[in-house]
């Protein structure tokens, strides 16, 4: 039993975007791990697992020669790492309050 490597592409995008979507609804301000509700046990383990997708979905690229992040950044000469992580950081900044205003 040989799975396809566009399959298997398929299904950790598919993990990938799931946890994306699950620690979004599960962690905002009313989410079931939401702030007042001690329910650590679900707010790191939804956070576990959608780390743990990232992870897998970028060690399957490394193995099959796709583009990585970490080769992204390294290749990319004119790519400054830092407005990156300023513009990541600043989307998240951006969510968290849009969270709060419509909480």
């Amino acid at each position: 039993f040989v799975i396809k490597p566009k399959v298997e592409l398929l299904i950790l995008l598919f993990l990938f975007l799931w946890w994306a979507v699950g620690l979004g609804l599960e962690t905002k301000w009313d989410g079931i791990a939401g702030d007042g509700k001690n329910q650590y046990n679900v707010y790191f383990s939804v956070w576990l697992c959608f780390i743990i997708s990232a992870w897998t979905l970028e060690r399957w690229m490394v193995s099959c020669d796709y583009l990585s992040i970490a080769k992204s950044l390294a290749t990319w000469p004119f790519r400054a790492p830092g407005w990156i992580a300023i513009f990541f950081f600043s989307f998240l900044s951006l969510l968290s309050v849009l969270d709060l205003f419509w909480g």
